[in-house]
């Protein structure tokens, strides 16, 4: 035999052992495996280093993103509860002030028993008052304004308190509510220990936005309306366009949904969603005239006292063959309004 044949050989001779080690190396593998599976009842399944790797890497990216939903899901919470405690503050204030309705309403006796002192253009009358014993009370006036004016308003104001004090007391009642529901969330938000579960959570209370599709971002459409909330935490829409007047009007109101509009001139058409069991605050369709002035062309007319008409949704109708926005009112109240910029400014920033 030749070396060049004989190396060949040699080499053939190495292949096939080394063949015949490994598929008895595999055999006695798989026969441990098959003996521990039948004592144990326990199947084993062989991971490579790489499986394992990437298992840990899974992990942890898994924990990564239940840490960073749960700080979105605390930023919303958060921010929910502190547009709720504003509102409890603001309007536990006004239930007090309206709470002492009898006080402003005794103001207005004393001021219409000594009225035969008053005299036009006084800033302010120091009377006695019988229901301290004839101490002496002094009670501030508006120089610019008529005394029977002022006193007229002050017997108007201690109506208005009074009748104020029950829905006050409801809308605080439920900030309250609200309140307590939104710190249950967070807490739930602080013990869930999985993705799904807080995923479930924070649709269930609509938390945090959906991610964008990347590819229809460039497709996504600006709303057509902007979006207010009152002190007392009413949603208010407001028209961009004439195409937006009208899904605001027609689409998303509803029968008894209030609606405004500043009277004689172009402007937003304004909606204030009604809440179930919840009736709508004279502050609230305050802000919403306010809104319907500042959404108009009458915008920069700070002194002058605007008109703005407020009726429910079902009394609003579109006009036939007329452009988008065109519409008819049956029955409504008109309110007198002067815009308030600072107002608005406390309006945008909730």
């Amino acid at each position: 035999m030749g070396f060049v044949p004989f190396v060949y050989a040699a080499i053939r001779a190495a292949a096939k052992h080394s063949k015949r080690v490994s598929l008895r190396s595999m055999q006695n593998e798989s026969s441990k495996n098959k003996i521990f599976e039948e004592r144990f009842g326990e199947k084993i399944t062989m991971k490579t280093e790489r499986d394992i790797h990437i298992g840990m890497e899974g992990a942890h990216t898994n924990t990564k993103d239940i840490s960073e939903e749960k700080k979105r899901s605390r930023i919303a919470v958060k921010k929910k509860l502190k547009r709720l405690r504003k509102g409890i503050q603001e309007k536990q204030q006004s239930l007090e002030e309206a709470q002492n309705w009898q006080g402003t309403q005794h103001l207005a006796d004393l001021l219409k028993a000594h009225f035969y002192m008053l005299q036009e253009g006084m800033s302010s009358i120091t009377i006695p008052d019988w229901e301290k014993e004839g101490a002496l009370v002094e009670i501030p006036l508006e120089p610019l304004v008529p005394l029977d004016t002022q006193l007229k308003a002050l017997y108007t104001t201690a109506k208005k308190q009074k009748k104020a004090i029950l829905p006050l007391q409801k809308i605080v009642q439920h900030l309250h509510d609200e309140e307590g529901k939104w710190e249950k969330v967070l807490t739930q938000i602080e013990s869930t220990d999985t993705l799904e579960a807080l995923e479930s959570l924070q649709r269930e209370h609509q938390l945090v936005q959906q991610k964008p599709n990347a590819s229809k971002v460039s497709q996504k459409q600006p709303l057509a309306y902007h979006v207010f909330y009152s002190a007392s935490h009413h949603t208010i829409y407001v028209g961009k366009s004439a195409e937006g007047n009208d899904f605001v009007t027609f689409k998303m109101g509803h029968g008894d949904d209030l609606w405004l509009h500043i009277h004689g001139t172009a402007g937003s058409h304004v909606l204030i969603k009604k809440q179930k069991n919840m009736q709508i605050d004279p502050e609230t369709i305050a802000d919403a005239a306010h809104l319907a002035i500042y959404f108009s062309k009458e915008r920069s007319q700070l002194q002058k006292k605007h008109e703005v008409i407020l009726c429910e949704r079902r009394e609003v109708s579109r006009m036939k063959k007329m452009p988008p926005g065109k519409v008819t009112v049956r029955t409504s109240k008109t309110l007198c309004i002067v815009l308030d910029p600072q107002r608005i400014e406390a309006i945008k920033d909730r």
